[in-house]
């Protein structure tokens, strides 16, 4: 009798990480590759509505990877990211820095992941403890309809930001 071995085959993780406002990709400390921005493209992924990007030189703290908060998106009402996914539950990752006000309450703004809201009238500035701090918000979400969808929604106060975009299906 003969054994047959047979080869053990994993498919690689479903993973974006995207470096918004970026035009050209990063390796992180941890050696993760990030994606330049892009706008979405029909069974893939990108950003939606009209926006600006912005950067700054400036050091960031609170983070290893200063790089991934020196650029924005953002837009004057709101904006999105859409990515074309199988359905299952997946880890979102939002990095933000206000690179810009250097108070809090100059900019609040709401964040949306499969329609809900995730953050409320949510300050940058307030959350991560000051200017230029990074600071990362995860949320999971289950996705039904193979389209994972994330809005900045302009608040009471400025125009919505995002720095960075992390998203790895987990189930």
């Amino acid at each position: 009798m003969s054994t047959i071995y047979l080869p053990v085959v994993q498919k690689p993780p479903i993973e974006f990480l995207v470096d918004c406002g970026a035009d050209g990709g990063y390796i992180d400390a941890t050696g993760q590759g990030w994606l330049a921005d892009r706008p979405y493209t029909e069974g893939s992924w990108g950003y939606e509505g009209d926006s600006l990007i912005w950067s700054t030189p400036r050091e960031i703290s609170n983070t290893s990877d200063p790089h991934l908060y020196q650029t924005l998106r953002y837009a004057y009402g709101s904006f999105g990211y859409r990515f074309d996914v199988p359905n299952g539950t997946y880890k979102v990752e939002l990095h933000f820095a206000e690179l810009y006000h250097n108070s809090s309450g100059r900019r609040i703004f709401d964040v949306i992941i499969e329609g809900q809201t995730v953050l409320d009238n949510y300050d940058v500035f307030a959350a991560a403890g000051g200017w230029l701090r990074a600071r990362v918000e995860t949320r999971e979400v289950t996705v039904s309809d193979g389209d994972l969808s994330v809005v900045f929604a302009r608040g009471p106060v400025d125009y919505p930001i995002i720095n960075a975009l992390g998203v790895t299906k987990i189930s």
